[in-house]
């Protein structure tokens, strides 16, 4: 794993820790060299929450039950 990708997954790992912090579970956590993918569901209102990253273009979607929220380059 080279700086950047690093980083990224870092920056990722903050929003997931936020995420978590307001109630959400982690279900699925899946990733590699190139990108990766979490899922989160709320553990009293049962929202779900995906997230999808590229590590190759920096960028990232975030979905709440199936509607785009966030799409752009990662931010925590």
């Amino acid at each position: 794993m080279n700086d950047r990708v690093y980083k990224l997954t870092t920056m990722v790992a903050e929003r997931i820790s936020a995420l978590q912090s307001d109630g959400y579970l982690l279900v699925v956590k899946y990733v590699h060299s190139r990108g990766g993918f979490w899922k989160l569901r709320h553990r009293t209102n049962r929202n779900l929450i995906t997230l999808n990253a590229s590590f190759e273009h920096d960028s990232m979607t975030q979905t709440s039950n199936g509607r785009v929220v966030y799409s752009g380059p990662i931010q925590p």
